[in-house]
């Protein structure tokens, strides 16, 4: 054979060989990078049946936990994705003896610590028996969100609270890079009792928001009221925020302009005392 057309033959066969082997094991799909996660059962049934895909295989096996109302585990399972990249398992719920309890369930699949491969389903139980139930999550529509974040964000939780003068509310807007895990919001007394607690999701982008009223009864106590809101045990999915209260409306701490305006009185009286010769001593 000529050598010439041997040479022009290589890359020919190459692409024949690439075409079919087909896709590549931990390749991006036209669909997007991330996984997704249904939850699913019949009325009456003891069983949830957890299902998904994912488009990393490379990442391993997709480990499915499902915690119960009072935060124990009931459930545990590790599914290896198929060719497709799809996965599925039924857990069932409840022991025999005690039932399944009341509640809300969460049900979480996760390859890796990544948010785009760990998502989680809550289900509500009620009456110690399952109803119809078809949840699904997926961050395959959200992968251009969550792949590139603004300059000014950091990884973790973070929040601010808006708390005018005299105010009888408070907003409060925050940020996470963990989009498919709601945050948690405790406010705090100056005695240690809980007044107020929330839940909230954060959107496409990672914010999140909420409003909380202040005022009497609730908030008759004087002092420094503590904010904390939390998204897992990780340091940097924490952060807390104190605001004093008194007579049940906001008392904004002594900010920078305060100061300023304070130290320019100051130094003005003792100006005009010095240039007017005033004793602020009295001489005998």
């Amino acid at each position: 054979m000529n050598p010439r057309k041997s040479a022009r033959l290589i890359p020919v066969l190459m692409l024949a060989v690439f075409m079919a082997a087909g896709p590549l094991v931990g390749s991006v799909s036209a669909q997007g990078i991330g996984m997704s996660l249904n939850v699913f059962a019949e009325a009456g049934s003891t069983a949830l049946t957890v299902s998904g895909m994912t488009t990393n295989r490379a990442l391993g096996d997709v480990s499915i936990t499902v915690q119960a109302p009072n935060g124990n585990i009931v459930g545990i399972d590790q599914k290896a994705p198929d060719r497709d990249g799809n996965y599925r398992t039924e857990v069932q719920l409840g022991d025999g003896i005690l039932g399944i309890q009341d509640g809300v369930y969460t049900i979480r699949a996760y390859q890796s610590d990544a948010n785009l491969y760990d998502l989680n389903v809550r289900v509500m139980i009620t009456g110690g028996v399952l109803g119809n139930i078809d949840e699904t999550t997926s961050s395959l529509d959200l992968s251009s969100a969550t792949t590139v974040r603004p300059d000014n964000r950091i990884s973790g939780l973070s929040f601010t609270v808006d708390a005018p003068e005299g105010a009888l509310e408070m907003g409060i807007n925050g940020n996470t890079d963990h989009l498919h895990t709601d945050v948690t919001m405790v406010v705090t007394a100056p005695n240690g009792n809980l007044i107020h607690t929330d839940q909230l999701s954060p959107d496409a982008s990672g914010d999140f928001e909420a409003t909380i009223n202040v005022g009497c009864p609730n908030w008759a106590q004087d002092g420094m009221y503590t904010i904390t809101i939390q998204q897992e045990e990780n340091i940097l999915y924490k952060d807390v925020h104190q605001v004093e209260i008194r007579d049940c409306v906001v008392i904004p701490e002594f900010g920078t302009v305060a100061v300023l305006v304070l130290a320019v009185a100051i130094v003005s009286i003792i100006a005009v005392t010095a240039r007017s010769g005033l004793s602020i001593i009295p001489r005998y």
